[in-house]
C-alpha cells in the first residue's frame, strides 16, 4: 500500500512539474534556501561544531574554586599527575596600589597567576620565562604598565620581564607565586580527554584534597553544552520552519491545481487519510530533493564561500552532521505540511464532486 502511494505521489509530482513548472521551481528554490539556512545555523550554533568537543579545554580541564585564599604547596599541584596533566595554573585576585590601578581600564579585575610547567607543554619551544630565571622574582604585567621596569607586591620587588595583551593578567614564576601569594583558583588541564570513569576518579581526588572547594569538571561543560544545544536546536528549527512555511503556500497552490485528480481518487473510494498520505509523500520527495541539491551546493562551495561566512574558523561537517540535518529538516517539513494537507482533505466527497464539476 505504501509503495503504491509513493508511486502515485511521484506520478503527481511529474504531472505538477509539467503543468506548473514555475511553481515547482519556486518551491524547490525556497526549500533549498531553507536547507542551506538550517545547515549554516546548525554548524554555527551547536557546541560540538563551535569547539564543544574533546580538544576544547573545557572538556579536558578541572577547576577548583576555593572558598577563601589558601597557601599552595608543590604537592597540591601534582595531585592529578596520574591523568597526564598538560599544565596547572594557580591564580588569585590582586589588589593593586592606586599608582598602578589608574593605568588600567576601570572594569578590569586584576589577577596574578603562575603556571607549574612554565607553559612549556602548551606552547612547545615558547615558555613564559627563561629556564635559568625561574627562581628569580620576575613578573609579566599588562602592556598598559609598559613604563614600569619593576613593581612591588607584598613587600617584594619584582622585575618586569615582559608584557601581556590582557589588561588584567599578571604572571610570575611558580616558585615566586607559592612563596609570596595565596590562591583562590587552581586549574588542571589534561593532554587528552578523560573517560567518564576517570573524570569521576579525578573529581573524587580533588574533593578529598580540597573538601571545601567547588570542583568544575568536564561533566559541567557537557551538561551546559547540552542545555545550550537544546535551545540552539529549537531556534534553528523555528528559523527553518518559518523560512519554509512561506514556500508551503506554493505547495498549496500546486495542490489546488490537482483538485480534479484528488476528487477522482475520492470518488473511486480513496480515504481521506490515504489522500493526505499522498500529499505528504509529495512533500517528502520534494524535501529530500531540495536537501540533496542544498547538500551539493554546500559541499562544492564550502571552502570558497560558506567557510568564509562562518562565525568561527575550522567548522567542519561530517556525514553524521548532514544525516542529522536531513532527518531533522524532513521531520520539520512534514510537520509544517500537515496543516496544508489537512485543509485539502477535509472536504466531503460531495463537496469535492461539486468542485470537480465546476
Amino acid at each position: 500500500m505504501c509503495i503504491n502511494i509513493m508511486r502515485l505521489s511521484l506520478y503527481e509530482l511529474r504531472k505538477n512539474i509539467t503543468k506548473n513548472p514555475l511553481l515547482c521551481f519556486l518551491f524547490i528554490i525556497g526549500s533549498v534556501l531553507s536547507c542551506l539556512i538550517f545547515i549554516y545555523y546548525y554548524g554555527n550554533n551547536f557546541s560540538q561544531k563551535l569547539g564543544g568537543h574533546a580538544l576544547n579545554e573545557a572538556y579536558r580541564g578541572f577547576e577548583l574554586q576555593l572558598k577563601r585564599k589558601e597557601d599552595i604547596s608543590a604537592s597540591d599541584l601534582t595531585v592529578l599527575d596520574n591523568f597526564k596533566i598538560e599544565e596547572v595554573e594557580v591564580s588569585t585576585g590582586l589588589d593593586l596600589p592606586p599608582e598602578y590601578r589608574e593605568n588600567l581600564p576601570d572594569q578590569v579585575l586584576p589577577r596574578i597567576c603562575a603556571y607549574r610547567d612554565n607553559f612549556e607543554n602548551v606552547s612547545s619551544g615558547s615558555p613564559i620565562f627563561e629556564e635559568n630565571s625561574l627562581s628569580d622574582n620576575l613578573i609579566i604585567v599588562p602592556k598598559e604598565l609598559s613604563n614600569l621596569t619593576s613593581i612591588r607586591f607584598n613587600g617584594i620587588e619584582f622585575s618586569v620581564a615582559g608584557y601581556s595583551s590582557s589588561p588584567e593578567v599578571f604572571v610570575v614564576p611558580i616558585d615566586a607565586y607559592t612563596d609570596n601569594f595565596q590562591a583562590d583558583t587552581i586549574s588542571y588541564l589534561c593532554f587528552d580527554p578523560l573517560s567518564d570513569k576517570e573524570v569521576k576518579e579525578a573529581e573524587s581526588i580533588l574533593k578529598n584534597r580540597f573538601p571545601a572547594a567547588a570542583v568544575l569538571s568536564p561533566n559541567n561543560a557537557k551538561d551546559m553544552d547540552k542545555k545550550e544545544d537544546s535551545v540552539a536546536f529549537i531556534k534553528v528549527s523555528m528559523l527553518y520552519v518559518t523560512s519554509l512555511f512561506s514556500f508551503l503556500f506554493l505547495f498549496r497552490c500546486m495542490i489546488d491545481q490537482s483538485q480534479h485528480e484528488l476528487t477522482i481518487y475520492a470518488l473511486l473510494g480513496a480515504k481521506k487519510i490515504t489522500i493526505m498520505k499522498l500529499l505528504l509523500w509529495e512533500v517528502i520527495v520534494l524535501s529530500v530533493s531540495a536537501f540533496l541539491i542544498a547538500l551539493a551546493i554546500h559541499m562544492i562551495f564550502y571552502q570558497s564561500f560558506f567557510s568564509q561566512i562562518n562565525i568561527m574558523d575550522n567548522i567542519e561537517y561530517s556525514v553524521g552532521d548532514y544525516a542529522f540535518v536531513l532527518l531533522t529538516t524532513l521531520l520539520l517539513s512534514v510537520c509544517a505540511a500537515v496543516p496544508f494537507a489537512y485543509t485539502c482533505c477535509r472536504s466531503t466527497v460531495a463537496q469535492m464532486k461539486r468542485n470537480y464539476n465546476t
